[in-house]
């Protein structure tokens, strides 16, 4: 697959200067920037008892986007969901974000996506550097081949720069030593960058705006408006509403650009009666008409 190459804890970032080595991953960009300073991604967190007691912190309703993945008839592609979690604002939200898929294992509310993270692996730092992110990690067991290798890169690299907008570029380390690989197929020693969209994220997205601590399912009310984005043949997106295993409506609308642009697609849906349904956005391979990948979102109609 495409990128290839880009939870809570007290972290203290150590200034250090990493030779940026050259990765043998061909998915991979190397950079050709040493780092020269460093900046802690959170404060010292002090142990020590107040004398006084300080009022609770707020919570509020943080947003993360996060990356799995599914197969295709391309392998396997990321798709995205957004995790809306009640907690205290994080001080680097990037790293709260791996924190939560590497960390917690946070599962994909979509039965269809999987993740290469499960519990036992810890995110335990990240250093700045302009615009690139030196991660830290500690790697447990990951189960994966090699594709599912590059994919746990994937899931980071995506998650990482989704919630950070000023990282641009990942470099890893575990124990502050340069990480020579994951499990043992793919290169991890050189610097990673988002590829293109179409070479790394599904061609059919349902943009599910997530649920708040897993809630679910997803509750909408009439007329059911289902947007997305895609990048497919002639921006062609068909689909079907499903009720078990019913076509109640179906049809095609088409995204605004054709590939190699990813772009949003709408549909408005007929009047549903209450009840619990399933939208399934296909793309249909332009060369024997089966479908070459689809995403599928379970809503309900309330009474």
């Amino acid at each position: 697959m495409g990128l290839r190459n880009s939870f809570v804890a007290a972290v203290v970032a150590t200034s250090c200067a990493i030779a940026l080595s050259a990765c043998s991953n061909p998915f991979s960009h190397t950079s050709s920037a040493t780092p020269t300073n460093s900046v802690s991604s959170t404060p010292t967190i002090s142990e020590s008892p107040s004398e006084s007691p300080t009022p609770s912190p707020s919570l509020q309703v943080t947003t993360y986007p996060l990356y799995y993945f599914a197969d295709t008839q391309q392998g396997l592609r990321l798709y995205r969901e957004w995790h809306k979690i009640n907690e205290v604002k994080p001080i680097d939200v990037g790293l709260a974000a791996l924190q939560r898929l590497v960390n917690s294992g946070e599962t994909p509310f979509d039965n269809d996506y999987k993740t290469a993270w499960s519990v036992g692996s810890t995110v335990n730092s990240i250093m700045h550097v302009g615009p690139l992110a030196i991660v830290d990690i500690t790697l447990g067991k990951l189960n994966v081949g090699a594709e599912a290798e590059q994919l746990s890169i994937d899931q980071i690299v995506w998650t990482l720069t989704a919630n950070d907008k000023s990282v641009h570029s990942v470099k890893f380390t575990s124990g502050g030593k340069p990480l020579e690989s994951f499990v043992k197929y793919v290169d991890a020693s050189g610097t990673f960058k988002r590829e293109t969209d179409y070479e790394v994220l599904a061609p059919v997205w349902i943009n599910d705006p997530g649920r708040v601590d897993g809630s679910s399912p997803w509750t909408l009310q009439n007329p059911v408006v289902i947007s997305g984005t895609a990048c497919t043949f002639e921006a062609a997106v068909a689909w079907e509403v499903l009720q078990r295993t019913a076509v109640v409506q179906s049809g095609s609308t088409t995204a605004t650009e054709g590939c190699p642009t990813r772009s949003l697609w709408k549909v408005k849906l007929e009047k549903l009666a209450p009840g619990t349904y399933t939208f399934v956005a296909k793309n249909i391979s332009e060369q024997d008409g089966s479908v070459a990948s689809q995403d599928t979102k379970i809503f309900m109609i309330a009474k």
